[in-house]
């Protein structure tokens, strides 16, 4: 799940998606360099993260690469939860007979978090990369471009 506290890079964020446009899809992200950001803020699986660069925003799920080949091919459905300051985006993925949840938690008391909420509501798409766990590293296993449904730009919207 996303933490509360935004990372503040060693590099520039637009660094970040310079390198990764120059990434393969099933490529190995070094550990060294701009990709730090992922290795230092994945200890485990299942980890939602997400960056901002003015009005490029990716998001990124890290998981196991057979988990992930269950939700790569579906578009999922989305919620949001909105408890006093805390914005809970979740995309709605269905594993088998479950709906599994990916949560991106966005603390709104934090000017950061607004603008990159307000910033989604006005773009109504996001970028999702999907990063595996294999040879003891990240891999580039997918991105995806998902259009935010109307009820969801609508929630943001209201975000002052």
């Amino acid at each position: 799940m996303s933490s509360g506290e935004m990372y503040t890079p060693n590099f520039e964020i637009i660094d970040v998606f310079k390198a990764l446009r120059q990434v393969k899809l099933n490529e190995l992200l070094p550990r060294e360099g701009v990709f730090d950001f992922f290795y230092e803020n994945s200890p485990n699986p299942g980890v939602s993260l997400f960056l901002r660069y003015k009005s490029r925003i990716k998001l990124f799920y890290i998981d196991h690469d057979d988990f992930i080949l269950e939700l790569k091919e579906q578009t999922p459905d989305w919620d949001i939860n909105i408890d006093k300051n805390i914005v809970r985006i979740m995309l709605l993925y269905k594993v088998r007979d479950s709906i599994v949840p990916i949560s991106f938690v966005f603390d709104i008391s934090k000017k950061e978090y607004k603008e990159l909420l307000i910033a989604i509501g006005k773009k109504k798409e996001i970028k999702l990369y999907y990063l595996s766990v294999l040879y003891g590293g990240l891999v580039l296993d997918s991105i995806f471009k998902i259009k935010v449904p109307p009820k969801i730009i609508g929630h943001l919207k209201k975000i002052k």
